[in-house]
């Protein structure tokens, strides 16, 4: 789970810059693309996908 600790804190770091969202997310690909395997980003994402809650508000989020 350092992995997914180590992206979480990447994604802060970029949103707390001042910037439109479509730039802060072209930057976290560019990031993500270089620091993290695919199969490592896909078994990121499963996990990240599993801790979301299923309710209305989860969904929203």
């Amino acid at each position: 789970m350092a992995q997914l600790d180590r992206l979480i804190m990447m994604a802060e770091d970029e949103l707390t810059q001042y910037s439109t969202d479509a730039r802060k997310i072209e930057k976290l690909r560019q990031k993500i693309g270089i620091s993290v395997t695919a199969a490592e980003q896909r078994q990121v994402k499963e996990t990240l996908l599993a801790e979301i809650p299923t309710n209305s508000i989860g969904h929203l989020v």
